[in-house]
């Protein structure tokens, strides 16, 4: 589910799904 004017999470949601694909490459 998205919440209304959210972008700032789900940007912060993208950096840390980015994070763990590093560490756990």
């Amino acid at each position: 589910l998205k919440y209304a004017g959210s972008r700032n999470a789900e940007a912060q949601e993208l950096l840390y799904d980015h994070a763990i694909y590093l560490l756990y490459e």
